[in-house]
C-alpha cells in the first residue's frame, strides 16, 4: 500500500509520468468511502467515473453530490464531462420512497416480534449493515423494545470500532449526533429526546453504539444464548446466503411458520439470496413486482429447497483417538529430531574448537618462518648468504640481528617497527587527500578472528556451552525484582486482559459437505435497502452528460434489459504555445545522430534513416508566424522531427 496515496476530498496531481493530470473524489453516497472519481488531464479533457451512486439521504450517509441539493441539476464541477462511465444495471429500476420502505421494514419486525416469533436478516459484513444498524438501535431505543438484535459475525466488533474512527465520512443523523438524538420514525411520526446517562464511558455518538445489538462470533454461540424459541432479530453475513453463518443458520430458520426472513439486497446471481428473490417476485402482482416503484407484499412460499451445507465439526470417537495418536507420534519424532540436531552441533562446536588450537599452533610455526625469511630478504641479508647458512636460518629462530647485512643501514630505517609483518613497505598512502598531498597510513597489526569452519564459537575455554538465554532470563529476573508493587500489578492485570482476548484453542475438526432438503414454511419479503441509484437518477444525470455526446445511454430492448451503447467522442483540440527556432531543432536533430542542413532561408533539411537511394529526406521551413510546416515521406525520421518540434513547444488543450 505504500504506492498509494490517500485523497481527503481533495484534487492531486501525480507525478513522474502522469505530472499534470488532476484526481479529485467526490461522495457517492453507496458506503461509507464510496467515491465518485473526477479525473482531468490537460491534453485529454476530463473523465467522471461514477458507479454505485445513491441519491437518496440516509440515517448514516448523505446523497451522493453529484446532485444538487437545492434547485436539482447536476453539481456544476461534475457537469459536462468529456467521457462520462456509469453502470446502468438499474437504470430501469423505480424504486420506492424511502419513507415507505423503512415504514414496511419497521412493521414486519415489531409485528412478528410481536407474535413470539423471529425475523431474519440476511447482511453484508462492513458497509450497508451500518444502515440496518442505526435504524433498528434508533427503533429498540424509541419503543424500549426488550427483544435482542443479534448480529453473527466474525468481525462485527472490530468494524465498528473502526467505523467510529471515520465519523467525518459520514452523514445524515449520525454527524448531528453529539451526546442526544432526535429520533424520527415514519410509523409514529413524533419525536423523542435520548438519554445517554449511562452511557458515559462510550465513544463515538450515541447512534453508533449500538447497546442494544449483541455480538455473536458463530451460530453455535447463537443458539446458547437465545434459544431458538425466542423471539428475536437475527442479522447474519454474508448477504448472498451463500457460505457462512446465514446460510447454516436460514436452513434452521425457515421450518418455524411464524418466522420472516427479510432480504434486503438482490445478491448475486446463482446464490441464494438471488434465487429467494425470484421466488418472491414470482408470487407478486405484475404491478407490484420488484423495480416498479411499489413495496410489495409479504409472502409464504411454502416450496421445499434443495441446499448443499459446507461445514466443520468436531472430531469424535475413533477418528479423535487417531487423530491423537498421530500427534503424539508427530510430536516425538520432533523432539527426537530436535535432540539429534542439537548433539550434532555440540559435537560441531568441539571440533570446531579443538581443529582451532591445532590450526592456530602449527600456522604459528609456519607464519613465523615466513615473516622471518620475508625480513632478511627486505634487509639484503639473505642475498649475502650462502645456501647453508640459509638453509641453516629457515630451520631455527634463534639468529641474531649481527646475521642480518645492514652496511649501508638504509634498509633497517625503512623497516622501522616492533613486530613482523608480511610485505616490504612499511606505510602505505591512506584515500583521503590533504592540502600537502597523500597522507601517510601505517598498517594495523593483522589481526583475524578464527570461527573454526565457518561455526561461531558458543563453548568457554573448560568445554561449557555458553547459554546466552540464561543470562537474559537472569537479567529480566533482576529488572522485574527492582520494580514497585505498582508497576507489577499493573503488567499483571495487562497479561490477564490479554490472555482473555486470546481465543481459545479450536478442538480437532474436519469439513464435511452435506445436502439437505428444506422445507421453506416461513414467509418471505424483499425489501430494497440497497442504496443504489435507480431510473430518476440516470434520467438526471444522463442528459446533462450528454451534451458532449460522449455519455453512455440505457436502451430497453425487447427483452426490457437495460443495454449500453456508447458514441464516440471526438477528441479535444490542442493549441501549441512557442516560437520554434530552427537551429535550436538543427542542434536537437544533430545530437540524435540525424543530418540537417539549412537549405535557404527559412528551410532546414534533415535526412538520415539509410543510405542512397532508401534514405529519409524531411524538409521544415517556416511559412509565417507561428507556422511550421513539415514535408517529407512519413518514416522514422519523420516522426522524430515531429516529436522533437511538440518537445520544443507547450501544448495546451482546447477544452
Amino acid at each position: 500500500m505504500i504506492t498509494f496515496t490517500p485523497l481527503a476530498g481533495s484534487a492531486r496531481s501525480p507525478q513522474s509520468k502522469c505530472q499534470g493530470i488532476t484526481v479529485t473524489p467526490f461522495s457517492a453516497g453507496h458506503t461509507l468511502g464510496g467515491t465518485i472519481w473526477k479525473i482531468r488531464s490537460p491534453t485529454s479533457g476530463t473523465i467522471v467515473y461514477a458507479v454505485d451512486m445513491n441519491h437518496t439521504k440516509e440515517r448514516h450517509l448523505d446523497g451522493t453530490v453529484i446532485l444538487r441539493a437545492a434547485g436539482g441539476g447536476v453539481f456544476e464541477p461534475l457537469a459536462r464531462p468529456d467521457l462520462f462511465i456509469t453502470d446502468a444495471e438499474r437504470a430501469l429500476v423505480v424504486s420506492p420512497r424511502r419513507k415507505d420502505r423503512d415504514s414496511m421494514f419497521l412493521n414486519i419486525v415489531s409485528d412478528t416480534l410481536a407474535t413470539s416469533n423471529s425475523v431474519f436478516i440476511p447482511c453484508d459484513a462492513s458497509t450497508r449493515i451500518l444502515e440496518l444498524l442505526v435504524l433498528l438501535d434508533q427503533y429498540w431505543t424509541f419503543q424500549r423494545l426488550s427483544a435482542p438484535v443479534c448480529l453473527v459475525s466474525k468481525t462485527g466488533q472490530e468494524m465498528l470500532t473502526y467505523v467510529r474512527s471515520m465519523l467525518d465520512w459520514m452523514g445524515g443523523t449520525v454527524s448531528k449526533d453529539e451526546g442526544t438524538t432526535e429520533i424520527d420514525i415514519a410509523k409514529v411520526g413524533r419525536k423523542r429526546r435520548r438519554d445517554d446517562d449511562d452511557e458515559e464511558a462510550a465513544v463515538g455518538p450515541l447512534a453508533l453504539r449500538f447497546k442494544h445489538v449483541q455480538f455473536f462470533s458463530t451460530p453455535a454461540s447463537l443458539q446458547a444464548a437465545h434459544p431458538p424459541e425466542t423471539a428475536k432479530v437475527i442479522l447474519a453475513v454474508p448477504s448472498n446466503m451463500d457460505y457462512g453463518p446465514s446460510r447454516s443458520l436460514f436452513t434452521q430458520f425457515v421450518a418455524n411458520p411464524g418466522n420472516v426472513v427479510v432480504l434486503t439486497s438482490a445478491g448475486e446471481p446463482e446464490t441464494l439470496s438471488h434465487h429467494l428473490l425470484g421466488i418472491w417476485d414470482d408470487a407478486q402482482a405484475d404491478t407490484d413486482k420488484w423495480g416498479r416503484g411499489k413495496i410489495g407484499a409479504v409472502v409464504k412460499p411454502e416450496k421445499s429447497l434443495k441446499i448443499k451445507l459446507n461445514s466443520r465439526v468436531p472430531l469424535v470417537g475413533k477418528e479423535l483417538e487417531d487423530f491423537q495418536t498421530r500427534e503424539r507420534e508427530r510430536a516425538a519424532k520432533e523432539r527426537e529430531a530436535a535432540q539429534r540436531a542439537a548433539l550434532a552441533r555440540s559435537q560441531q562446536l568441539l571440533e570446531a574448537d579443538e581443529g582451532d588450537s591445532d590450526d592456530e599452533s602449527d600456522s604459528d610455526r609456519d607464519e613465523d618462518d615466513e615473516d622471518e625469511m620475508a625480513i632478511d630478504r627486505a634487509l639484503g641479508g639473505e642475498d649475502q648468504l650462502d645456501p647453508g647458512e640459509r638453509s641453516t636460518k629457515s630451520r631455527g629462530k634463534g639468529s641474531s640481528a649481527q646475521d642480518w647485512s645492514m652496511e649501508d643501514g638504509e634498509s633497517a630505517r625503512l623497516l622501522s617497527f616492533d613486530i613482523y609483518l608480511k610485505g616490504n613497505v612499511s606505510k602505505a598512502a591512506s584515500f583521503f587527500k590533504t592540502s600537502t598531498g597523500m597522507t601517510q597510513r601505517f598498517r594495523m597489526y593483522p589481526y583475524v578472528e578464527k570461527s573454526g569452519s565457518g561455526v561461531k564459537r558458543r563453548v568457554d575455554e573448560f568445554g561449557e556451552t555458553l547459554d546466552v538465554g540464561m543470562w537474559l532470563r537472569r537479567g529480566r529476573a533482576m529488572d522485574e525484582d527492582a520494580e514497585s508493587e505498582e508497576v507489577k500489578e499493573a503488567k499483571r492485570k495487562k497479561r490477564e486482559e490479554e490472555e482473555a482476548k486470546k481465543a481459545p484453542p479450536e478442538p480437532p475438526s474436519k469439513f464435511v459437505t452435506e445436502e439437505l432438503e428444506v422445507k421453506f414454511a416461513c414467509q418471505l419479503m424483499y425489501i430494497d435497502l440497497e442504496g443504489l441509484n435507480d431510473e430518476p437518477l440516470h434520467s438526471t444525470v444522463t442528459p446533462v452528460a450528454e451534451e458532449n455526446e460522449d455519455a453512455p445511454a440505457a436502451d430497453a430492448g425487447p427483452s426490457d434489459t437495460p443495454r449500453v451503447t456508447q458514441r464516440t467522442a471526438p477528441l479535444p483540440r490542442s493549441a501549441m504555445i512557442g516560437d520554434l527556432k530552427l537551429t535550436v531543432l538543427r542542434s536537437r536533430l544533430t545530437a540524435l545522430g540525424l543530418s540537417a542542413e539549412f537549405a535557404g532561408e527559412g528551410v532546414l533539411v534533415c535526412s538520415g534513416g539509410g543510405t542512397g537511394e532508401m534514405e529519409q529526406t524531411v524538409a521544415v521551413r517556416k511559412t509565417g508566424r507561428g507556422r511550421v510546416s513539415v514535408e517529407g515521406s512519413t518514416g522514422d525520421v519523420y516522426f522524430t522531427i515531429r516529436k522533437e518540434i511538440y518537445a520544443l513547444h507547450a501544448m495546451v488543450a482546447q477544452l
